[in-house]
């Protein structure tokens, strides 16, 4: 953030507005620190303050000064988005490009902060001993990805622009499917012009069957199939923690914290449960990346 000394006071709060794209990234991401308030108080509520890592959280937690702090935090966010908003747009036409990593940096790690929050209040325990570290890890490289994406950008974002690389994507690969059919054709008519073993007949069936899909209503196209997949994979992490919570319920997981305590102990009590947790997210994961393997192998040739 070399560049920071150049702006203004005013500029750096209400610099991001001047953007379309922009102001609704900003006022995206406010609700996160909301989100991120409400559970880290709902988290201490459940299983005590000393669940919270930041030493200063903590102490005003414990002080029971909890709506103070969560509007601070909320604040304090909302200014750092916008001040990111601003500082992008006054950074991004210098000739070394946007200096925003910093802030992208940031920005990821409350997201990632919240994600695991979310996760820890309703599956405190998922395989070891630890909380689930792993949610916040993801948010944090996905969110890291996405903003040092936009905060990079020369152009600006709109409709058009993304309503035209959706369809010039979509054109491009409807093309490469066609060029790819008539391709195959090609090759099986010639290769029933110089194998005898090919019958004429079976050309033409193979042609015909060809030409009947592509007059398959829409409903029954690779893409409603694809769609159909990609939902299912996205289901059965919703599954995993329904199972994770019926599996904690059951076993008195869930009410371990109520009495022995913020610490656990794997043991041959909590063991059996622990594993059942672990098999099923080894199941559901794989689940989905079948899914995902089948949704991304269906072809356009395949009718449903």
């Amino acid at each position: 953030m070399k560049n920071l000394s150049t702006i203004t006071a005013r500029e750096l709060l209400i610099g991001w507005w001047a953007e379309r794209w922009v102001r609704g990234i900003v006022l995206t991401l406010i609700p996160i620190g909301i989100g991120d308030s409400i559970y880290t108080v709902a988290m201490a509520t459940e299983y005590g303050v000393e669940i919270e890592f930041n030493p200063i959280t903590r102490e005003l937690l414990n002080l029971g000064l909890w709506l103070p702090w969560a509007v601070l935090n909320v604040l304090g966010f909302t200014f750092f988005c916008m001040m990111a908003g601003s500082y992008y747009l006054h950074t991004r036409w210098r000739p070394g490009g946007p200096d925003t990593f910093v802030f992208s940096f940031i920005i990821a790690l409350r997201v990632a902060m919240a994600a695991y929050n979310v996760t820890f209040y309703y599956i405190p325990f998922v395989v070891t001993v630890y909380p689930p570290f792993w949610t916040g890890l993801f948010a944090f490289i996905i969110t890291l990805y996405v903003m040092n994406k936009l905060l990079k950008r020369r152009s600006d974002l709109s409709w058009a622009k993304a309503k035209y690389y959706v369809t010039s994507k979509l054109g491009e690969y409807k093309d490469s499917r066609i060029i790819s059919r008539a391709a195959a054709a090609a090759a099986t008519r010639n290769s029933a012009l110089t194998n005898p073993q090919v019958r004429p007949e079976a050309v033409r069936r193979e042609l015909s069957q060809e030409a009947g899909r592509e007059d398959l209503p829409w409903y029954r196209g690779p893409w409603v199939k694809r769609v159909a997949y990609l939902l299912g994979a996205a289901f059965s992490y919703v599954l995993m923690g329904i199972t994770i919570e019926f599996i904690s319920h059951m076993s008195g997981l869930s009410e371990w914290s109520q009495s022995h305590g913020p610490f656990f102990i794997l043991n041959e009590v909590t063991g059996p449960p622990v594993m059942m947790s672990f098999i099923a997210i080894l199941f559901f994961m794989g689940l989905s990346l079948f899914l995902i393997m089948r949704a991304f192998s269906t072809s356009q040739e395949s009718p449903i």
